[in-house]
């Protein structure tokens, strides 16, 4: 962390941590702590990462999100990706559902709501431009997703970056700002840089903006404890809100 932290330091012109601090306290525009964010988060992820929760997503939590919907006479499929970091795991959601619904992805309103802490993760997402070393563990079918680029480089289709609107966010916010809540939650390796009270915090705001019925998708280091957590855990690392469980 210290390591991390020095060129920010240096930028600042403060002369150790204590100094920082209270620039950080004093800085109304929120700039320096900003800086603070793209420093010490870690925005290491790659496509269809862990790739037993996409499997998942395609055969089962699809399929009954899909069947539950059809039931309520909607076409809404809302969809958070959470900790999004520079876009990897927001894209292979939009290209899971639409390798899911096919043709008919057109009649749904779906989409990812992409997040992060970080403005320079962000910025990289929103291009859509990866090496080609990001795409080296992915199928012939997978990389049909992307268009190559000169130089190398590949570029996420267009039809999948229409589907992701990227924001910053602050998970541990005391106020969620959205107007609905979510079928889908993929929040993976976030609560690792969090204590014991804030996680309990955080899984339980996550529940209050899942729908009944709807899924969690948590990192595999994050499993939640058994007892006393509002899900049903599906397999490792995958929970589900009650189906029949009202939301408050």
């Amino acid at each position: 962390m210290a390591g991390r932290l020095q060129p920010l330091l240096a930028k600042s012109g403060c002369a150790g941590f204590g100094p920082f601090m209270a620039l950080l306290r004093e800085d109304t525009s929120g700039l320096w702590l900003s800086e603070l964010a793209n420093r010490i988060t870690t925005n290491h992820t790659s496509f269809f990462r862990e790739t037993p929760h996409f499997d998942f997503l395609a055969r089962e939590a699809l399929p009954a999100l899909e069947r539950q919907k059809r039931g309520e006479g909607s076409n809404d499929l809302r969809v958070w990706c959470a900790a999004s970091a520079t876009g990897e795991e927001a894209y292979s959601l939009v290209i899971s559902l639409m390798r899911h619904f096919g043709a008919g992805y057109a009649r749904w309103r779906a989409g990812v709501l992409a997040t992060d802490i970080s403005d320079a993760a962000l910025a990289q997402a929103r291009v859509g431009i990866y090496p080609p070393a990001a795409l080296r563990s992915l199928s012939a079918e997978q990389r049909s997703w992307f268009s190559p680029l000169p130089g190398g480089d590949y570029l996420v289709s267009d039809a999948v970056r229409r589907e992701v609107t990227f924001r910053r966010f602050n998970m541990i916010a005391p106020a969620y700002p959205f107007r609905e809540p979510f079928d889908i939650v993929f929040c993976r390796n976030v609560m690792i840089y969090f204590d014991e009270p804030v996680r309990e915090a955080l899984v339980a705001r996550l529940h209050q903006w899942i729908k009944p019925g709807g899924f969690l998708f948590v990192g595999h280091s994050e499993t939640l404890r058994q007892r006393g957590w509002p899900f049903l855990c599906r397999c490792p690392a995958v929970y589900q809100r009650k189906p029949t469980e009202q939301r408050p």
